[in-house]
């Protein structure tokens, strides 16, 4: 007979690093099962399907079980928590995955909570906060009364079934409703501290913070939102905005593409030509194409890829620096060899690392751009950041004659430009010599194209001189931006502002005075040209027009043309014939503009980084340092504009309409209208490509009033938030038995 029941007894298998998923796989919390109390009870039936995900035998095996319901045991030295799986088999929870833990939070703490009371039933409201802090206390946010709130059901079902819970005083004020409510009303005011299970108004408070840091930003909810607040957006030449070409590779970085690009700063540029630039699908600069980087600290260009790669990217986000092992190695521990050595040891066998740039030099902290004071200010020349409190005062935003200061910094959007004091300032062209770069397979070197540039600078400056010489000159101010979104004032008018890296842009200047400095500037033509044939050499192309020659004749027809044209043409025939069908609007013929491929990639490895060192015992702090919380968020955005694009990839050519919605409610309710005539009492709608789902809706609305009932089915490959009779299956799929009879659909 023992044997038969030993037979019967369901066998417990343990299983760690667990974590549960909903059938959309998204992260759901074990407690949302029923509670079994004792396993000799009844399931409680449930509808969602729940699926519990892990190792088991010591990592060798993964486990993905469908789960039904759960239970608690209190009796050993720790509290032990199992699952029941569909087979009727029950599955202990050994340790969640890091990644996990938040979402269960407040569950394990009641847990504890309950164990710890049934251990010491007499233990007092003092003892048992100090008991769940120190065992919650690697996590930011400290166990609170809130924790305890959102499982009274529970706390309720053990004090009336548990004799050694129900002997708690502390727990049986805290379940009363007189308690409750002082909990419920204890908002701003301040608390009695002989009040059960309300934390202190400090702690409180630091509680408050901390939730309040972790709060996403209203700016999520705007898909246009441009990314340029997270990824390099200036020149890497002259470190200035403007119109800008962005590297698709792994360096991210950002580049004057065409000579008048980058005129305001006197910067070299790619040399490339308008229609060159037109003609580019995918740029990518001559270190990423032919992986060969600099190192950011000594500069040394180096090998970058396979196994022959000297020089090694960090894996935060949105860097694109790479770096020799030695270097990063003793940046990141400059007193302690023992530590330096090993990290770079471990970067040379492929372990990746975060590079210097991402804490500050100062007091080491990590940016957190939600916060004006802890934005960083990133030096452009090396891998030193401060935060905008910790910055040296000798780092300005603005000269200083009298102190001998000059100008460093520049306000981004959300950080700070600046050259560090380790680097000596040009005075002619506004940053440190330019002389940072190096390209591989480019025989003529850049120096010489740079030396001519400052010749140019001085040569234009020697001209502004004379012609403002009896008024002050106006400071110039840098610029920074995004690709096509920026352009100068004064030239070339059909391109876009840039924007000011102090939020300002220049006045435009009266037209007389403008028309006297192009004037003047014509004598520069000759030098003009003989910069871009050496621009032309820096990057290996040819110099070549964009347009043929036209003769004079040819030219006043042409413009007498476009000014006919211009007098009849409206702003609403420009917008008319630039809008798109709303159903386009994540279309392949713009989604490569939208979004980069070299920076998706470079994201999503970060989670993936991020990730691995949580689950190896990294802090959060370190997660952050490679992740941080508005990477997540631009995945996000990028993920909506992305999700219709790969529909058909991800699903197959199906005839559904991978939530592409073309109609609109009013047209439907037309439809809708004119359809419910032909239904019959008892017809079953089937909806194969039903979109957001309001077809069915709106004709059961209708066939409701006129009394007919009506069977539904609702299909898609996408689930839409109205879920009125919806099944998330491709309608290929659905077998004609599934289905009534044809004289019945």
């Amino acid at each position: 007979m023992s044997s038969d029941d030993d037979d019967a007894e369901p066998r417990l298998r343990a299983v760690q690093g667990y974590y549960f998923v909903d059938d959309d796989d998204a992260l759901v919390s074990f407690d949302v099962l029923p509670f079994q109390f004792d396993a000799a009870e009844e399931v409680p039936s449930f509808k969602k399907d729940v699926y519990l995900r892990g190792l088991a035998d010591g990592g060798l095996q993964n486990v993905y079980k469908q789960v039904v319901a759960w239970k608690l045991g209190l009796d050993g030295d720790s509290p032990e928590i199992t699952v029941l799986c569909t087979e009727g088999s029950w599955i202990a929870l050994l340790k969640p995955r890091p990644s996990y833990e938040e979402t269960v939070r407040s569950v394990l703490v009641t847990v504890e909570m309950l164990h710890f009371v049934r251990r010491s039933p007499t233990a007092s409201e003092e003892n048992i906060w100090g008991y769940l802090r120190r065992v919650f206390d690697k996590y930011e946010v400290k166990p609170s009364d809130d924790d305890i709130r959102d499982h009274v059901r529970l706390i309720k079902l053990f004090s009336e079934r548990d004799p050694a819970i129900a002997k708690s005083q502390t727990l049986q004020l805290f379940i009363k409703e007189e308690s409750m409510e002082k909990i419920d009303e204890a908002g701003s005011n301040d608390l009695d501290n002989k009040q059960p299970f309300v934390v202190d108004d400090k702690e409180r408070e630091e509680v408050v913070e901390d939730n309040n840091k972790h709060e996403p930003s209203n700016d999520d909810d705007e898909e246009d939102e441009d990314d340029g607040d997270l990824f390099d957006s200036v020149c890497a030449i002259c470190d200035n905005g403007g119109e800008l070409l962005c590297c698709e590779g792994s360096c991210m970085r950002s580049f004057h593409a065409k000579l008048g690009d980058g005129e305001d700063s006197y910067c070299a540029t790619l040399g490339y030509t308008k229609a060159e630039v037109k003609a580019i699908k995918n740029f990518l600069c001559k270190n990423c194409e032919y992986k060969q980087h600099q190192c950011f600290v000594c500069g040394e260009l180096e090998p970058s890829d396979g196994t022959n790669a000297k020089v090694f990217l960090c894996n935060n986000a949105t860097c694109g620096h790479f770096y020799h092992p030695k270097c990063v190695a003793q940046l990141l521990h400059p007193n302690n060899k023992n530590e330096a050595l090993e990290l770079e040891k471990s970067i040379v066998a492929g372990i990746s690392f975060t590079c210097p740039v991402h804490w500050c030099f100062q007091c080491k902290g990590l940016e957190d751009r939600t916060q004006e004071s802890l934005q960083f200010a990133v030096c452009r020349r090396c891998p030193r950041s401060y935060h905008r409190k910790c910055l040296p005062m000798e780092i300005s935003f603005e000269d200083n004659d009298a102190e001998g200061i000059i100008t460093r910094a520049w306000e981004l959007s959300k950080r700070i430009l600046i050259y560090c004091l380790d680097h000596d300032m040009d005075i002619d062209i506004g940053t440190p010599s330019r002389d940072h770069l190096k390209f591989p397979r480019i025989s003529k070197p850049l120096d010489s194209v740079k030396k001519k540039v400052k010749e140019l600078a001085e040569k234009k400056k020697r001209t502004s001189d004379y012609l403002y010489v009896n008024e002050p000159m106006q400071k110039s101010s840098r610029r920074v931006g995004m690709k096509g979104s920026f352009d100068q004032s004064g030239f070339e008018p059909e391109k876009k502002k840039a924007k000011n890296l102090k939020g300002m842009i220049q006045p435009e200047e009266p037209v007389v005075k403008r028309a006297a400095l192009v004037s003047s500037l014509k004598h520069l033509k000759e030098e003009e040209q003989e910069l871009e044939s050496l621009s032309s050499l820096a990057t290996g192309k040819t110099p070549q027009s964009s347009f043929p020659v036209i003769d004079g004749d040819t030219e006043k027809r042409v413009l007498a043309l476009v000014e006919k044209e211009v007098c009849s043409l409206t702003l609403d025939d420009i917008s008319r014939r630039c809008a798109i069908p709303s159903t386009y609007k994540t279309s392949g013929r713009q989604i490569d503009k939208i979004i980069a491929r070299g920076k998706l990639e470079r994201s999503i490895q970060a989670v993936q980084a991020a990730l691995q060192k949580l689950e190896h015992g990294g802090t959060i702090d370190d997660a952050k340092a490679v992740c941080e919380a508005e990477v997540l968020r631009q995945l996000t955005r990028w993920n909506n504009k992305l999700r219709v694009y790969l529909a058909p990839f991800i699903h197959g050519m199906r005839y559904t309409s991978f939530g592409r919605h073309f109609t609109k409610k009013e047209k439907l309710n037309e439809i809708v209208d004119k359809l419910h005539w032909y239904v019959q009492p008892g017809d079953t709608i089937v909806d194969f490509s039903c979109g957001l789902n309001d077809f069915s809706q709106f004709m059961k609305e209708k066939l409701d009033k006129v009394g007919k009932k009506c069977n539904f089915r609702n299909y898609d490959v996408i689930r839409p938030k109205n879920s009125f009779c919806f099944e998330k299956r491709d309608w290929m799929t659905v077998r004609p038995k599934e289905l009534p009879h044809g004289s019945k659909l």
